[in-house]
């Protein structure tokens, strides 16, 4: 999130949470550059350890300022960054059979392109891994949950504990059950989506492009319809 230095000096001391609405800490710190924009904030977390976030995986709104997980940021930004590198990959290759496009230049534009798509594929697949271990995390807290909530329940059966701790301590385990069974589901439907952003896929769907551009050519020549000319010279009389 692009924060500017006016706006975002209102939430220095304010408390801050993650995107699930647990509160990790308060804003002690806010860092700028020349032009005045918010580039990291320092935030003092609960256990008084500090922590420095970069304000993209900042949202302020009127609910309050919450800090998105690093690997929601990152798979928003990989698939922004997939599909204009497809769609660049496919006006490139229109140029070039359109003849509009000098034939080093589609090469070289080509193979950075390429190159961009095997970078993608490249951090798709460290993000892909990233998931699988925030995921067993949250296993591994969901069972842990789930045990001292049977205990709190047994213990309260047998008289060990008084109703009302007993209730105070149920309510954030179940607050924190919520929040870990929602942090699963993103998890899952982004590894979903990431899924189809392999670099085979894009090779298909430039494939299928270009198939349909052939399927077309072939129509007019068929109709005997006239095929625009390319003219990739001068001449002189």
């Amino acid at each position: 999130m692009n924060l500017m230095m006016d706006a975002a000096k209102h939430i220095l001391g304010r408390s801050i949470s993650n995107q699930y609405g647990a509160t990790i800490g308060r804003i002690v710190g806010i860092l700028t550059d020349v032009r005045s924009q918010v580039t990291s904030v320092e935030v003092e977390l609960g256990n008084g350890q500090f922590l420095n976030c970069p304000s993209s995986r900042l949202v302020v709104d009127e609910r309050g300022i919450k800090l998105l997980d690093d690997w929601k940021l990152e798979a928003d930004n990989l698939r922004t960054e997939f599909e204009l590198a497809v769609k660049r990959m496919q006006a490139l290759s229109d140029l070039h059979r359109q003849g509009d496009i000098q034939p080093e230049i589609y090469e070289d534009f080509h193979r950075n392109h390429d190159s961009n798509l095997n970078e993608l594929e490249t951090r798709r697949e460290n993000l892909t891994k990233k998931l699988s271990l925030v995921n067993a995390e949250l296993d591994h807290q969901i069972r842990e949950l789930e045990m001292f909530l049977a205990t709190n329940k047994m213990q309260l059966a047998s008289g060990e504990i008084d109703p009302q701790a007993y209730k105070i301590a149920v309510d954030s385990i179940e607050n924190g059950l919520d929040r870990a069974f929602s942090a699963k589901r993103d998890i899952e439907q982004i590894s979903i989506n990431i899924a189809s952003l392999r670099r085979s896929s894009a090779d298909r769907r430039l494939q299928q492009s270009s198939m349909s551009d052939i399927v077309l050519e072939t129509n007019a020549l068929n109709t005997g319809k006239l095929l625009p000319v390319k003219f990739t010279g001068t001449s002189s009389l």
